[in-house]
């Protein structure tokens, strides 16, 4: 894409870093690639790519940066830029449209007027684009909300077990410990305390490796014309925290509860 003017192509298209959010300017030494594009082709900034138009001419080019762009591959540049690169004489041959209604409906009614004029060969919609990524994502999401039900249920059964088999192995000493005067309270910590600390230790465990396996099937699910953002944020690492923690602290209560119903004379009693 080589815009006209920059001014108005900042107005559709807003070149930037993705984890700067440093804005990027079209300059004279070398061109601005998709983020997608850059890492297939293993291009960083001050690299050279090789395009093949459909003529089999090859063209190289500099990459003098990378922008944020999440579906399909681009490569931005100025008028000189071009016709160094090409040898031809810069010349528009596409528009850039913003509509004032950003419905489907409107935006597919209006593409089809401009297609049968006689002056318009093609139209490229954006908004399709978003939709053909929204459905990638949303597929995404179900996929990550079932393998969060389904370690939540795991974690819930494994503490609770657990807890179960600690304190069936120490019930004469939750006795005794109740009859030397110990309060409700300090009997359940006695029992819990090693479970909240583990839950604390695999929270802490499980962020570096949540985080390696987010990378993972980010960069590895999406296909090569679409990407997803990598970034991890605090919230995602609150709501990861935060649902063990509830799950830890759901069954303290059951736990609490079982061990104020233990019959103090029975554990104590000889099994003879």
């Amino acid at each position: 894409m080589v815009p006209k003017s920059n001014k108005n192509f900042k107005k559709s298209i807003n070149l930037r870093e993705r984890q700067s959010k440093k804005e990027l300017q079209l300059t004279n030494n070398g061109v601005i690639i998709s983020e997608k594009l850059a890492n297939i082709s293993n291009a960083k900034k001050g690299s050279t790519i090789s395009l093949k138009n459909s003529h089999g001419k090859i063209y190289r080019f500099k990459v003098n940066g990378i922008c944020e762009m999440y579906l399909g591959h681009y490569i931005f540049m100025n008028q000189q830029e071009y016709e160094k690169a090409t040898g031809k004489k810069y010349a528009t041959n596409a528009y850039l449209v913003t509509m004032r209604k950003h419905s489907s409906t409107f935006i597919n009614r209006v593409g089809r007027k401009l297609v049968k004029s006689a002056a318009i060969e093609t139209v490229i919609s954006s908004s399709a684009n978003r939709r053909l990524l929204g459905s990638f994502t949303g597929s995404l999401n179900e996929v990550i909300f079932i393998f969060i039900l389904i370690s939540g249920m795991l974690a819930v059964v494994v503490i609770y077990n657990l807890t179960n088999i600690n304190v069936a192995e120490k019930i004469r000493e939750l006795s005794t410990i109740k009859v030397l005067g110990f309060y409700d309270n300090e009997t359940t910590m006695y029992i819990y305390r090693e479970t909240i600390i583990l839950s604390g230790l695999g929270i802490i465990v499980g962020f570096g490796f949540g985080w390696w396996l987010h990378r993972f099937i980010i960069t590895s699910l999406p296909p090569d014309v679409a990407m997803f953002d990598p970034n991890m944020y605090p919230m995602n690492f609150v709501f990861s925290a935060l649902i063990p923690a509830m799950i830890t602290a759901t069954l303290a209560i059951v736990v609490h509860q079982k061990i104020k119903r233990i019959n103090m004379l029975d554990a104590l009693s000889s099994i003879d």
